[in-house]
C-alpha cells in the first residue's frame, strides 16, 4: 500500500507517541464535520480518531499520572460546512487559536476545491499563510496536518484534487530546509482512496463519506500521525448495529391548523399535496392516528384533551413535517427555542458561536463502550449543527476515565480553564461513590461549582445513571439534585430516566439492548447515550423531532400470539377496554405495560393507549370503521411481547 503521507513531521510522531497532553483542533468544511446526513449514529473520523489516541493509545500499563496525561489528548472539531481556507483564515482565532493547540489539522475538501483551477494560485498564498500561521502558533511549538480530500467516483472532480494536491506538496517543499519542516505531515487520503472498493462502500450517494468512509479515513489519519493503527479505532467495532429508525427525513415545514367549532382542520403544505399522508395526534397516554383525504384532515374536539402533540407523516417518502404542539383546541407550530430555559436563552442570543465543554469520567469521555457509535457529546454536536441550525457551535470534550472530582480539581487548567467555555456539562461521581462519602461528594462538587461559576460559564449539572456494579450511586445521584437546588443550577436527572426503564424491565440491563454495555452494568452503550443526550436537549428545552427521535439500536423483542378475549370489556357499544390484572392472570407474568389499539378494516391503527395498571379504555367506537381490537402485552421480566387480536364485535 501506498505511504499515507507525503512528508512525515517526525516530531508530530514522537509528541503522540509520548506521554503528554495536549489539544489538537480538526477543522475544515463539510467532510470534517460529518453530521448525521454522513453517518447517521456512527462517529465521524474525528470522533473514531479521538478515540484511538485517548482511549486505545493511552499509556495503559503505567501510572495512573502518566494514564490520565494521555486520555488528555483531546481532539477538538472546529469544521464547518461551508468553510473554505480564505473563511478560516479570515476567522483564524474563533476557529483555532483559541483553544491554545498543539497540532491543527486542516482538511482540505469539497468547498475549496470546487473553487476550481482558476483558484489554485489563491489557493497557494492562501495555504502558505496557514502555515505561517499555525506554525507560529504556542511559541513556535504548533504542528500542521493537511489532509488531502478523498477520492470520488467523478473522474472530472479527482482531476480537480490531484491539482490541488499538487500545491500542497509544492507549498510543504518549500520547508523542506527548515526546522519547521518536521512539524508538518501530509495525509494523502486522495490516493489511499482510489481503490474501488473504497468508492463502492464508503461514500455517499452525492459522493460525500458515509459511516465506513469516516472509518477508513480516521484510520489513514491514525497511521500518518501516530505512525500504527494497530487496534483502530478499539474493541468491538464493526457499525453492524442497525438503526430502528423508521422515518428517513424530517422537514422543517409545519402543516397549516384550521380550528373549528367542532375541532380543528389539518392542511398539507402545497409542496406535498399530492402525497398520501396521515397524522398522529398524542394526548396524554392515547394515540389517534388517521389518513388524510387528499391535502385534509379533521381531527374532532373530543380528541383534543389537555397538551397534545400532532405529526404529520407523508407516507410514501418517510418524511415527517415538523411536529404541532396544541392545548385544548388551540393549537401553534413552537418555534425551535421557545420553550428554551431562560439562563440559556440569553446565552443563545449574546453569541452565534458557543463553546460547550464536557466534563466527567468514562462515560462522558464516551471511550470503548460505544463500539464506534457517537458518545452522548458527539450526538449533541450533531444535533446542534443538524436540526438547531448552530453550525458554528464547538463541543470540548474534556472528560477522563477514571475521574474523580478531586483529579478533576487538581487538572482543572488542562480540562477547563485554558478553554473559557460559555456552557459546562458536568457529570462526575461514580467513581466518587467508591472512594468518598456522600458528604464529602457533595463539598468537593460545590467547591467545582463555584470555580466554573466565577470564570462565567453556564453550569449544567448532570446525575451519573444508576449501575448494578455501583448500587451506592443513587445516594451521589441525590447530592447532585440537592447542590443544583441550592446553587440554582440547571439538573438533567439522568439517574431518574434510566431507573424509570431499567426498574419496569430489568432484562434491559443486558448488553444486547444497548442502553448498558458491560457487565456487571456500569457504562451506557449506545442507546444510553442517546438517553443521556435527549435527557440534555429535553431538559434545556431544546428537544424537537428530529431523526434523532427515533435512533435506536439492539435487539428487537420477539412477538408471541396469545388469546386475549377474556380479558376484553365492551361497554354500551361504543368503549372497549382490557383489564390489566386479568391479563396478568391468564399470562401469568407480571406486566409492564399493555398497548390498547383500534385498528381500521384496512389494518390500520387508528386509535391506541398505553398503561401500566388498572383497566386501559378506549372511548367513543365508531363501529363502522372498526375492523379488530389489538392488544399488546410488555411483560416486566421477560424479553416478549405478548400480541392478541380479536375481530369486532367479539362476544
Amino acid at each position: 500500500m501506498k505511504s499515507p503521507v507525503f512528508q512525515m513531521g517526525e516530531s508530530v510522531r514522537r509528541l503522540l507517541q509520548s506521554n503528554e497532553s495536549l489539544v489538537w483542533v480538526v477543522t475544515g468544511g463539510e467532510s470534517a464535520v460529518g453530521g448525521f446526513s454522513q453517518t447517521q449514529g456512527c462517529r465521524n473520523y474525528v470522533g473514531h480518531f479521538e478515540e484511538y489516541l485517548r482511549w486505545e493509545r493511552r499509556a495503559k500499563d503505567l501510572e495512573r499520572s502518566a494514564q490520565i496525561a494521555t486520555m488528555q489528548r483531546y481532539v477538538f472539531n472546529s469544521a464547518k460546512a461551508g468553510l473554505t481556507l480564505k473563511k478560516l483564515l479570515g476567522n483564524f482565532e474563533k476557529h483555532i487559536q483559541q483553544y491554545h493547540p498543539n497540532i491543527v489539522s486542516y482538511h482540505i475538501g469539497y468547498e475549496d476545491i470546487l473553487k476550481g483551477k482558476d483558484y489554485l494560485q489563491e489557493f497557494q498564498k492562501e495555504l502558505d499563510e496557514f502555515l505561517v500561521r499555525v506554525l507560529a502558533l504556542e511559541y513556535r511549538t504548533c504542528k500542521v496536518v493537511i489532509q488531502i480530500c478523498h477520492s470520488t467516483k467523478d473522474e472530472w472532480f479527482n482531476s480537480l484534487i490531484a491539482d490541488y494536491a499538487q500545491v500542497v506538496l509544492a507549498v510543504v517543499n518549500r520547508y523542506k530546509s527548515e526546522k519547521a519542516y518536521d512539524n508538518i505531515v501530509v495525509v494523502r487520503h486522495d490516493e489511499l482512496t482510489k481503490t474501488e472498493s473504497f468508492k463502492s462502500t464508503c461514500l455517499t450517494d452525492d459522493l460525500y463519506l458515509n459511516a465506513y468512509g469516516h472509518l477508513e479515513i480516521g484510520r489513514q489519519l491514525s497511521e500518518a500521525t501516530i505512525g500504527t493503527s494497530e487496534h483502530y479505532p478499539g474493541k468491538d467495532v464493526s457499525l453492524e448495529f442497525v438503526n430502528r429508525c423508521h422515518t428517513a427525513h424530517y422537514v422543517a415545514i409545519s402543516p397549516t391548523i384550521s380550528p373549528t367549532d367542532d375541532g380543528i382542520c389539518v392542511s398539507l403544505p402545497k409542496e406535498f399535496q399530492s402525497e398520501i399522508w396521515e397524522y398522529v395526534l398524542e394526548t396524554g397516554n392515547q394515540k389517534v392516528q388517521q389518513k388524510g383525504i387528499e391535502n385534509k384532515a379533521f381531527i374532532p374536539r373530543k380528541f383534543l384533551v389537555g397538551d397534545y402533540t400532532l405529526k404529520t407523516k407523508i407516507s410514501g417518502r418517510q418524511i415527517q413535517l415538523k411536529t404541532i404542539f396544541g392545548t385544548g383546541g388551540i393549537s401553534e407550530s413552537l418555534p425551535q427555542q421557545k420553550n428554551t430555559i431562560a439562563s440559556l436563552e440569553s446565552v443563545f442570543r449574546s453569541k452565534e458561536s458557543l463553546n460547550w465543554l464536557f466534563m466527567g469520567d468514562s462515560i462522558t469521555h464516551g471511550a470503548l463502550w460505544t463500539f464506534g457509535y457517537d458518545s452522548t457529546p458527539q450526538i449533541i454536536e450533531k444535533y446542534l449543527h443538524d436540526v438547531l441550525g448552530r453550525r458554528e457551535d464547538v463541543i470540548l470534550n474534556t472528560a477522563v476515565s477514571g475521574s474523580t472530582i478531586s483529579e478533576t480539581l487538581s487538572h482543572f487548567e488542562q480540562r477547563f480553564n485554558r478553554y473559557q467555555p460559555d456552557i459546562v456539562c458536568l457529570m462526575l461521581g461514580t467513581n466518587d461513590s467508591q472512594q468518598i462519602s456522600p458528604a464529602a461528594y457533595y463539598n468537593e462538587l460545590k467547591e467545582l461549582v463555584h470555580l466554573l461559576r466565577k470564570r462565567g460559564s453556564t453550569i449544567i449539572l448532570r446525575t451519573p445513571p444508576p449501575s448494578l456494579r455501583y448500587e451506592n450511586i443513587i445516594e451521589y445521584a441525590n447530592q447532585v439534585q440537592k447542590l443544583a437546588t441550592q446553587e440554582e443550577v440547571i439538573l438533567i436527572d439522568h439517574y431518574d430516566t434510566f431507573s424509570a426503564i431499567l426498574d419496569t424491565y430489568p432484562y434491559l440491563w443486558d448488553a444486547k439492548y444497548c442502553i448498558m454495555s458491560d457487565s456487571p452494568p456500569l457504562h451506557p452503550g449506545p442507546n444510553g447515550h442517546i438517553m443521556m443526550a435527549k435527557d440534555i436537549l429535553d431538559g434545556l428545552g431544546l428537544w424537537e423531532e428530529s431523526l434523532f427521535s427515533d435512533t435506536w439500536y439492539g435487539a428487537e423483542l420477539p412477538t408471541v400470539n396469545v388469546d386475549i378475549v377474556d380479558a376484553l370489556l365492551l361497554h354500551s357499544q361504543e368503549n372497549v377496554g382490557v383489564n390489566i390484572q386479568q391479563l396478568e392472570e391468564r399470562l401469568q407474568v407480571p406486566i409492564g405495560s399493555i398497548t390498547l389499539s383500534l385498528v381500521d378494516k384496512s389494518g390500520s391503527k387508528i386509535r391506541s393507549v398505553e398503561q401500566s395498571q388498572g383497566i386501559a379504555w378506549l372511548n367513543d367506537l365508531d363501529r363502522d370503521q372498526l375492523g379488530t381490537i389489538q392488544v399488546e402485552v410488555r411483560p416486566r421480566y421477560t424479553a416478549i411481547i405478548y400480541k392478541g387480536i380479536v375481530p369486532f364485535p367479539f362476544q
